[in-house]
């Protein structure tokens, strides 16, 4: 996912952007994007063995 992507998530939420509230909704959605990338390394890693 992409930052646009993020913002309007955030944006349908309700927050306000400017807001901390708003910046952290970005960061969770972020490292949820993380999580979620680094499961599929772990699952790619591990059908390799």
């Amino acid at each position: 996912m992409i930052l646009e992507q993020h913002k309007k998530k955030c944006d349908d939420y309700g927050f306000q952007r400017g807001s901390d509230a708003y910046a952290n909704c970005l960061m969770r959605q972020a490292e949820m994007e993380d999580a979620d990338e680094q499961k599929m390394l772990d699952r790619e890693a591990k059908t390799k063995k």
